[in-house]
This record gives C-alpha cells, sequence and structure tokens, in this order.
C-alpha cells in the first residue's frame, strides 16, 4: 500500500494488490511503451507530513500520487499527453455508521478523479466503488491494464 512503479522493461508486471478502499491508478503511454502505478490509501496528505515542501509517502495520497505518477512515467521517457489513466478499487470494504460517515473508499475515488482532471490526463478505464476488494494488472509486455475482482470475473480495462 502506498506504493509507487514504473516499467518500460518487457517482461514485467506492475500490480496494486488488495485494493479494498485504497485505488490504484496507472498511467500508460502506449507510444513510449511505459506504464506507472500507484496505490492511493487516502484522499490528502496531512499537512504534517510535509518534509521541505514535498510529502512523504507520496503515492499513499491521491494529491501527491497523481503528479508522482506522472513525474516517474516522464523520467521513464513517457509523455503525459500520451498518458491514459486506469483507475480500479474504492470499495466499501466496512459497514455501520462509522464507515459510512467518513467513506473513505468515495472520497478516494472522488480525489484520484480531480487529481487526474487536474492534470487533464483523462480516465479511459475505471472499475470502483461497490463492496468488492480488486487488484490492478499492468502487463508491460501488452500494456494491458486488468482489474482483477475477488469473486468475480476480471475487466480489462484497456479494451476500449
Amino acid at each position: 500500500m502506498g506504493e509507487l512503479a514504473v516499467s518500460r522493461r518487457p517482461g514485467d508486471q506492475l500490480i496494486a494488490e488488495g485494493l479494498g478502499s485504497c485505488v490504484g491508478v496507472a498511467l500508460v503511454d502506449r507510444q513510449a511503451r511505459v506504464a506507472a502505478l500507484a496505490h492511493v490509501m487516502l484522499p490528502e496528505a496531512p499537512s504534517s507530513w510535509n518534509l521541505s515542501g514535498r510529502p512523504t509517502f507520496a503515492a499513499r495520497y491521491a494529491d501527491s500520487a497523481i503528479p508522482a505518477l506522472i513525474n516517474a512515467l516522464e523520467r521513464a521517457g513517457g509523455k503525459r499527453g500520451h498518458a491514459r489513466a486506469y483507475i480500479a478499487g474504492g470499495g466499501q470494504m466496512f459497514s455501520g455508521s462509522i464507515a459510512s460517515t467518513i467513506d473513505v473508499p468515495r472520497r478516494n475515488v472522488e480525489a484520484v478523479k480531480a487529481a487526474l482532471h487536474t492534470a487533464n490526463v483523462r480516465i479511459h478505464g475505471d472499475n470502483t466503488g461497490g463492496s468488492v476488494s480488486r487488484s490492478l494488472f499492468v502487463n508491460i509486455d501488452d500494456m494491458s491494464v486488468i482489474a482483477i475482482i475477488n469473486g468475480s470475473a476480471d475487466v480489462r480495462l484497456d479494451a476500449a
């Protein structure tokens, strides 16, 4: 959780596992054949975690994960203008008044979507919500993006 990975190496696979209320965000530049993936845990970084103006553990928070993903993609040779975003997760894994009051899953999804919109990166595949756990999988060989849904069929997010 809270990790970021980037690759352009054939044979690599990027995986964000155990996405309950968390949201996996993949940026894929098919032209440059590079992808970046983050496992976002919370909507925003607490201000007390900033060191020297930069949030620590940037991939943990939607507001810092999206800029960090774009930066990682560009450092690996990708371009923001070519990047396609794919998101999965944001499931409500708990019930009860406290869970519905703080509604972290919904807030995570909204924060990720807002950060991608602000960065001018379009979402091309979305498998969020509900009450299931998922994993998000990116295969560098064919640049496929798949949401692996517990208890259900896998969903190819890049089919369009």
